[in-house]
């Protein structure tokens, strides 16, 4: 399983994957140093890790950060690392308020780490 690096999208307040060529290449540019700064191919984007992960309008809070190099607009970008199936458990996660079918959350799992779950249609918030 591949791991999968996701943007921030301001305009929607949703995190978006890259395509998995895109995140093959970050990861393995993170694998290779986890300060890298990597150019993405074809766009005026770089991708910023670890003590890069800032341009001139932000600092990341999750230590990945994308930047136009001719505005620097940025986002942030996450890395969301696949689940081994020994480790897959049965987690039980209360729909928000205003929450959507569609719409993907954040959840802390006991074990610590912070899942993404998407609200399966027929859902409402509270349940």
């Amino acid at each position: 399983m591949v791991t999968r690096y996701e943007y921030f999208d301001s305009r929607n307040n949703r995190w978006n994957p890259y395509d998995a060529a895109t995140c093959a290449f970050l990861e393995s540019a993170e694998q290779a140093n986890p300060n890298a700064i990597v150019q993405l191919q074809g766009l005026p984007f770089q991708v910023r890790f670890g003590q890069h992960a800032r341009s001139q309008k932000m600092v990341s809070s999750t230590g990945i950060l994308q930047v136009n190099v001719n505005t620097e607009n940025s986002r942030e970008v996450r890395r969301v690392a696949p689940m081994q199936p020994q480790q897959q458990q049965m987690v039980q996660v209360q729909v928000p308020p205003n929450a959507y079918p569609g719409m993907h959350v954040q959840a802390r799992i006991p074990d610590g780490r912070t899942i993404d779950v998407p609200i399966p249609a027929g859902v409402m918030p509270g349940q």
